[in-house]
């Protein structure tokens, strides 16, 4: 588009440059007109030139233009069909049942209810440490959701015993006992007392594990969200068509599509520009409080600004890994 505006420039320097023999002429002869041939055949020879010339780069900047419109046409296309490619990859989903979105709503609760036995486990050991009959008291109140196949004489420590990969098994007697909501009340302080790394930590331990059961529907999805995003980014557009283009994608993304992107976003697997790219257009700026454990009690300004500080958490810990890493063994891994 700059070579565009390059011609535009030329285009009015010629014709202005034109204008100087005419001045000359005019000045020469006071006014009129002459009567020699041999002066007729100079203006005449430094008129066509720069008609010439004038001709030739409207020509050219013609042909530019259409170039960059049907470019710009080809872009429009190229986004809509990627568009219509993430409604298909949504609709594809489909897991007990259900399809769509509500494939995605099924997901986006269990992430949520593996995370809440996750950080319950974590606030458990915690109180272990400091005392076991503490820790003895909060096991109690919910034993009969929790105590499977690990009873045993210290109910803490069965407790603490059940792995990730068991929350599946811990997330049925959960439903059954109809015990999440007492849950949520339950470790709501410790949830605030988190950092931002804690935070960041617990939802990739989760989600590592909610890829290890469901990884071969969601990693398809997830991709498929990457190549989106990179592509419009690199259209050859302005800034501002790019952040409308991002708003279009962004307005077709569900609620429980966030909340497992901030899941995907952060866990082993996600990769630099992916996180980038999720933070420079708010991709996941919707996310409120009811939608995640981890931001009870925010407002939707605080769980606005929490998204962003995990997600920058993650970044800094690549860069962090990415420091470490000396520029051959870079190019031993490459």
């Amino acid at each position: 588009m700059k070579i565009i505006y390059v011609l535009y420039a030329l285009i009015v320097i010629i014709f202005i440059a034109s204008l100087i023999p005419l001045y000359y002429y005019f000045t020469t002869f006071d006014g009129g007109i002459s009567t020699e041939l041999i002066e007729w055949s100079t203006f005449g020879t430094i008129m066509g030139a720069v008609s010439g010339s004038l001709a030739f780069i409207v020509a050219t900047t013609g042909i530019l233009v259409t170039r960059h419109e049907s470019a710009k046409a080809q872009q429009s296309d190229t986004f809509f069909k990627l568009l219509d490619l993430h409604l298909k990859k949504v609709d594809a989903v489909v897991v007990n049942g259900k399809s769509g979105y509500e494939a995605f709503k099924f997901f986006a609760d269990k992430a949520n209810k593996y995370l809440l036995i996750h950080l319950a486990i974590q606030k458990i050991k915690q109180e272990d440490k400091k005392s076991m009959d503490r820790a003895r008291i909060l096991v109690e109140r919910t034993r009969k959701c929790i105590d499977f196949n690990f009873r045993s004489y210290n109910p803490a420590k069965a407790v603490i015993e059940i792995l990730i990969k068991d929350y599946h098994d811990a997330l049925t007697l959960f439903e059954y006992e109809d015990q999440f909501n007492d849950w949520e009340k339950w470790i709501a302080d410790y949830v605030k007392s988190l950092s931002v790394d804690d935070r960041r930590k617990a939802l990739a331990e989760v989600y590592k594990q909610i890829y290890t059961e469901d990884g071969h529907l969601l990693g398809q999805y997830f991709r498929n969200m990457y190549y989106t995003m990179k592509t419009f980014n690199e259209f050859d557009v302005s800034e501002k068509k790019k952040d409308y283009y991002g708003k279009l994608y962004r307005a077709q993304l569900g609620k429980s599509e966030l909340v497992l992107g901030l899941f995907n976003a952060v866990w082993e697997r996600s990769g630099k520009e992916m996180v980038e790219l999720l933070l420079q257009y708010d991709m996941l700026d919707d996310i409120y409080s009811h939608d995640i454990i981890l931001f009870t009690g925010l407002d939707t300004e605080q769980a606005y600004k929490q998204t962003k500080e995990i997600l920058n958490s993650y970044l800094n810990l690549l860069k962090e890994k990415e420091s470490k890493v000396t520029p051959g063994e870079a190019g031993n891994e490459a």
